[in-house]
């Protein structure tokens, strides 16, 4: 399996609106593949049914980690009016979808990189038995206090959604890694 890049990779992500917080933790697989001469693709493999491509195996990664942050994020938007029940049940259905032709070459893709056949400059390599797909949501109230201290910590980044009073807290993307 030339030219395929077994990928692990985190999901960070903190909601807030009026009162709420909502606290997402994550491990998502992918598979990043070469695609012609010059451009590389991200199949969602756990969770699947998502694809993001790059000029890089490192930056069509990236990208796939921000599909799915955007795609919780219209989820969030979505089930606003009914509650956060269906919020969670759709972040769960999200995460529970797999796709299987990805997931059997994603498996032939780690056992290339065990065996020493595949590696990818500057990205380090995690266990995958250690790194399985994941979600973990907590959901709170959010005391005005807290929000405010929440917005002034360094090195997170607000995003302002169009949806009003909806924010999105996101410390940098951490790097995604080759599964072994």
């Amino acid at each position: 399996m030339q030219d395929s890049y077994p990928i692990i990779y985190p999901l960070n992500v903190s909601l807030k609106g009026p009162g709420f917080l909502i606290d997402i933790q994550g491990t998502g697989w992918a598979l990043v593949t070469k695609e012609g001469d010059a451009s590389y693709w991200a199949e969602g493999v756990h969770p699947g049914g998502l694809s993001a491509g790059g000029d890089s195996p490192t930056e069509a990664a990236f990208r796939l980690q921000r599909t799915l942050r955007t795609i919780i994020l219209d989820l969030l938007v979505e089930s606003r009016d009914i509650g956060p029940e269906a919020f969670l049940k759709s972040v769960a259905k999200l995460f529970g979808q797999i796709s299987r032709p990805a997931m059997q070459d994603w498996c032939e893709a780690v056992e290339e990189v065990r065996a020493g056949r595949v590696e990818l400059d500057g990205v380090g390599i995690r266990k995958a038995e250690e790194n399985k797909p994941r979600v973990q949501i907590s959901i709170g109230e959010a005391p005005a206090a807290a929000r405010l201290t929440e917005v002034m910590l360094p090195g997170v980044k607000i995003v302002k959604m169009q949806a009003p009073a909806i924010d999105q807290n996101v410390a940098d993307d951490e790097e995604p890694a080759l599964a072994a």
